[in-house]
C-alpha cells in the first residue's frame, strides 16, 4: 500500500520530482519555482501624512524625518507603525485626519505607553491649522 496520492496533478509531480521519478530538466525547475511574496512596504505616504511632514519640518527643523520607517510590537501579532519618525529626536508621530476610527488611537496609546523613550505625538488639522497632542502612557 502507498501512502502517495492515487491521481496527483502536474504540478504536484513538477514540484515532487524525486518522489515521482520525472526527469528534471532545467526548464521543470524554473517551472516549479514559486514566485516572492509581494510585500506591501511600499506603500507611500497619502496627502494627509504628505502635508503633516512638511508641518514638522517646518516647526521642527531637523534632519531625520523618515516616513513609515520603524515598526513596534503591541502584542501577539498586533504591529504599530508611526506614520513619521526622528529618531534623532526621538519622536514618533501619528497624522489622523477628520474622519478618524477608535482602533487607531487605542493603538497609538498602547504604543505610548509600552515604548517610554520616545515621545508621541498625535497630530490632526482642524480649521486648516495644524494641532499637536502629546500622548501620554
Amino acid at each position: 500500500m502507498s501512502l502517495l496520492p492515487d491521481n496527483p496533478s502536474e504540478s504536484v509531480k513538477r514540484l515532487n520530482q524525486h518522489i515521482y521519478g520525472t526527469q528534471v530538466t532545467p526548464q521543470s525547475i524554473a517551472a516549479a519555482k514559486v514566485p516572492k511574496r509581494i510585500r506591501q512596504s511600499s506603500q507611500r505616504p497619502n496627502r494627509l501624512e504628505t502635508e503633516g511632514l512638511a508641518y514638522l519640518k517646518a516647526t521642527r527643523p531637523h534632519d531625520g524625518w523618515r516616513t513609515q520607517s520603524l515598526r513596534f510590537r503591541l502584542g501577539n501579532g498586533i504591529w504599530f507603525k508611526p506614520d513619521a519618525t526622528n529618531t534623532i529626536l526621538n519622536i514618533m508621530v501619528e497624522f489622523k485626519g477628520p474622519h478618524a476610527f477608535r482602533g487607531g488611537f487605542e493603538n497609538l496609546k498602547v504604543a505610548a505607553s509600552l515604548y517610554t523613550e520616545f515621545m508621541w505625538l498625535l497630530v490632526w488639522q482642524s480649521d486648516g491649522q495644524w494641532q499637536e497632542q502629546i500622548v501620554r502612557p
